[in-house]
């Protein structure tokens, strides 16, 4: 009866035991990409990788990294090439327009490569605060500009982000199911900087800071 009772709990042990294991048996990796005035990317493992690339071109695991060239939609006001810098964390960097009047407007148009081992699932598009304030955009007045009218004509500054078919337009998304990056593929990404026509005007200069927006991409899509 003793033995009976002792290989019973062996037998309990080892059922508990072989069902906790198969709960952890699978690997789960993710890229957290960040676009701002420049953008972060964190690879997280070398056989899950999710980088800028500057063309639709993925050679295995070679993307090009040329500079963003933004288009403007109208003449009068400059917008500057932006970087990617994929020396140590992939960056887009070196963001910069400078409106003149409202109805301006200038995108960035690059992709995001999956040139790693995994399916990659896009999972949110997150607009994130500046410098750990409470709004994912700041406006500060130049000199003998007035602080009311900049914080006016602010709200008519806008940043979207079109990621594939899908585009936010200042705000967050999250919980994203059933949108893939296939191995070896790219998916185009449009950055537009807007001042809105009819936008309100300030009486001078004044410079307009936006947090980062992320884009995390996972192996598993749940």
């Amino acid at each position: 009866m003793k033995d009976n009772h002792y290989y019973r709990i062996l037998f309990f042990l080892f059922l508990f035991f072989g069902t906790l294991s198969l709960g952890v048996g699978f690997a789960f990796f993710s890229n957290s990409l960040s676009i701002q005035s420049s953008a972060n990317v964190m690879p997280n493992s070398s056989t899950f990788r999710v980088a800028f690339a500057s063309s639709s071109l993925v050679d295995g695991t070679s993307i090009e990294t040329g500079d963003i060239i933004p288009s403007r939609n109208v003449e009068g006001f400059s917008a500057s090439p932006a970087v990617i810098d994929n020396t140590g964390e992939p960056t887009l960097k070196d963001i910069s327009v400078s409106f003149t009047e409202p109805g301006q407007a200038a995108s960035y148009t690059f992709y995001v490569a999956n040139i790693g081992e995994f399916i990659a699932y896009l999972k949110s598009i997150t607009f994130e605060n500046v410098l750990s304030g409470n709004s994912f955009k700041v406006c500060t007045p130049g000199e003998n500009t007035t602080p009311a009218l900049v914080g006016d004509a602010c709200q008519d500054i806008v940043v979207t982000i079109d990621v594939g078919s899908l585009g936010v337009q200042t705000g967050s998304v999250s919980n994203i199911t059933n949108h893939s990056l296939p191995l070896g593929n790219t998916e185009k990404v449009i950055l537009n900087i807007e001042y809105r026509s009819n936008g309100h005007r300030a009486d001078g200069d004044f410079t307009v800071s936006f947090g980062d927006i992320s884009l995390l991409y996972t192996s598993v899509d749940s």
